[in-house]
């Protein structure tokens, strides 16, 4: 009985020991884990922190071209006014100058008249026709001086206009600079917080396909590479895979109904874009997936390789602006220069392409 006892509690004590070891080994385990977690986290928090950084030293740059800019609007309104004040000045001097002649001419008349009428009794008729031909003299100057001040006048008033007009047309132009630079700093704004979103959300703006379609797809394209009318394979797979999650895509994004604006295509492997326009985006989309699964497709495009190399999958839809058909030139050039898309993205031109 007592060895029974003894045996048990061996048995027990063994137990005991194993679990102990267990324990400890989980133990490091996990404090090991734990650490690898503090430093990850740590790491994220560093990188978070050298993100907020950049972006304010961002913000402070676009705060200084404004500050110039308002600087360099107010020095050019200050010489501006300076040149008014010169011009009104220079006419005050001319008016002073004329009101000058007018009275050395009216002092010469009184003293012509004071001679003649000295010598009036001696010399009556030759002092008359003398005063009748120096009173036509004196109404001639009178009349040719009103008509130079009034030419001059004229002349001056009309400069003075045309530089009002052409100060004011340089402020308009400076206004509008200033105008462009707000609205490219909140659309560069929007459009970070927007990417922010998509990588956030890629089952929202990317197509959504089952990894067991993935390896059927990639079969079909095997298989498509030995045929000779590799369009009809195209067709299959798009109807059969793509169609409908492209419809749902288009849904979830555009909405219902048909829509006009620009859009952006993203490759989130490389986060390289293209810009476009349409005046059914829905449709648009749509026959951009089908040329990049090969069906009708344009030799050379650069979006349409990418989506046949990456997969169409890995590709995001967007709308970066509603708009209507008269605007969509104009947008689509801007947002290809803010996006940069021709230089580094698949953009083939500066825009005016649908």
């Amino acid at each position: 009985m007592l060895l029974n006892i003894s045996i048990i509690l061996i048995i027990i004590s063994i137990l005991l020991i194993i679990i102990s070891v267990y324990c400890i080994k989980n133990t490091h385990k996990i404090n090991k884990e734990i650490d690898a977690t503090n430093k990850l986290k740590q790491q994220q928090y560093e990188d978070l922190e050298n993100n907020i950084s950049l972006k304010q030293r961002e913000v402070e740059n676009i705060k200084n071209i404004l500050y110039n800019i308002d600087k360099e609007k107010n020095d050019k309104e200050y010489y501006y006014a300076q040149q008014i004040k010169s011009l009104d000045n220079s006419i005050n001097d001319k008016q002073k100058q004329l009101d000058n002649i007018q009275n050395n001419v009216t002092k010469s008349l009184e003293t012509k008249k004071a001679l003649l009428q000295s010598a009036f009794e001696n010399y009556c008729e030759v002092l008359i026709k003398s005063y009748d031909a120096k009173e036509a003299e004196y109404n001639a100057s009178i009349e040719l001086l009103k008509e130079s001040y009034s030419d001059l006048q004229m002349k001056m008033i009309k400069e003075a206009e045309q530089e009002k007009e052409r100060i004011s047309n340089e402020l308009l132009e400076e206004q509008k600079i200033l105008d462009k630079v707000r609205e490219t700093r909140n659309a560069a704004i929007q459009a970070q917080l927007r990417e922010q979103e998509i990588k956030d959300k890629l089952s929202f703006y990317c197509l959504t396909i089952k990894k067991s379609e993935l390896d059927d797809i990639k079969v079909l394209e095997r298989v498509k590479e030995q045929l000779h009318a590799p369009r009809i394979l195209s067709m299959l797979v798009w109807q059969t895979y793509f169609q409908k999650p492209m419809t749902t895509l288009c849904n979830n994004v555009i909405g219902l109904g048909i829509k006009s604006g620009i859009y952006k295509i993203t490759n989130q492997k490389t986060n390289i874009c293209y810009i476009g326009q349409a005046t059914d985006l829905a449709t648009r989309w749509k026959q951009h997936a089908k040329c990049g699964l090969g069906i009708d497709t344009p030799q050379g495009n650069k979006l349409y390789k990418a989506m046949q190399e990456d997969g169409l999958w890995n590709f995001s839809f967007e709308v970066l602006e509603e708009c209507p058909p008269a605007l969509l030139n104009e947008k689509e050039k801007y947002y290809i220069e803010l996006y940069q898309s021709k230089e580094f993205g698949y953009n083939s031109v500066a825009g005016n392409s649908k």
